[in-house]
């Protein structure tokens, strides 16, 4: 069962490709004055410079870079295709192992990108999705036990409802009259009329 979910179900086990980055950003946004854009924009080439004659990415990082990730080298530690922002990710997807980007903006400010690491898209391999595979499918056979069990419910509430309607159709309205009028002579008899004094 498990290898047979395993080979018809081919795309639920397919991992885009990653990319291992780092990166450095000087943050420039919207409401950063013209002046001072253009001054963020000189410092993060000034540090593009450095690294073009050897200074070490990390340092850089270390040294400049606004981000959180500054403080380990700029490290983002791995990302996918489609889960970066427009300008970022066409960079990193345009980068090969160990190149560096030019100058690139997004909506955060300027960013130098290095991509240490490309791990391409594949198929997981089935010793690493079997106790998934075994979650899924006791999963569907409690769903599928449940429904099962709902249904029998619905009939037996169904036949029930059949029953209760044919012994309701049983009764002569007579009877029911008949019933009544016991009941209301009961309740007369039950009933004493006292008397009125006058003399009270």
């Amino acid at each position: 069962k498990i290898k047979k979910y395993y080979y018809d179900n081919q795309k639920e086990f397919w991992e885009e490709g990653k990319f291992k980055v780092k990166h450095i950003l000087i943050m420039s946004g919207k409401n950063t004055p013209p002046d001072e854009k253009r001054k963020r924009y000189k410092l993060v080439n000034k540090i593009l410079s450095e690294i073009k004659n050897g200074k070490k990415f990390d340092a850089a990082a270390k040294e400049y870079s606004e981000d959180v990730s500054a403080s380990s080298g700029g490290e983002i530690g791995y990302v996918e295709k489609g889960k970066m922002v427009p300008g970022f990710e066409e960079a990193v997807l345009a980068l090969k192992e160990g190149e560096i980007s030019g100058v690139v903006e997004t909506e955060f400010g300027f960013h130098l990108i290095k991509v240490d690491e490309i791990r391409p898209g594949r198929t997981l391999p089935l010793i690493e999705v079997k106790d998934k595979i075994k979650n899924t499918l006791s999963i569907k056979k409690q769903k599928l036990a449940f429904e099962d069990w709902m249904e029998d419910l619905r009939k037996s509430a169904f036949i029930e409802i059949l029953l209760f309607d044919k012994a309701r159709k049983n009764i002569k309205p007579d009877m029911k009259g008949k019933n009544n009028q016991k009941r209301n002579k009961n309740v007369t008899s039950n009933n004493k009329v006292v008397p009125l004094n006058k003399n009270m």
